[in-house]
């Protein structure tokens, strides 16, 4: 990974827009979670699954951010 990757996330993992954008993603996605009917697991699977994603975006930024991570395309990987 490069410096500037590095740079990169840091810089995206401290950008208030976008933890305001993912907060908001994902408290609004858990709230359609909790309001799903209790027999609709498809829909309850489905959301979940978005709320994982959000959180893995922020978990793969927060390793990028500390060096500890890697990206799909890095030759050095």
């Amino acid at each position: 990974m490069s410096a500037s990757d590095k740079a990169n996330a840091v810089r995206l993992t401290n950008d208030p827009l976008l933890t305001r954008i993912f907060d908001k993603m994902e408290a609004d996605t858990l709230k359609q979670v909790v309001a799903a009917p209790l027999g609709d697991d498809d829909t309850r699977r489905n959301l979940c699954g978005e709320v994982r994603a959000i959180q893995s975006v922020r978990r793969k930024l927060a390793q990028l951010a500390c060096g500890a991570g890697t990206l799909p395309d890095d030759p050095e990987a």
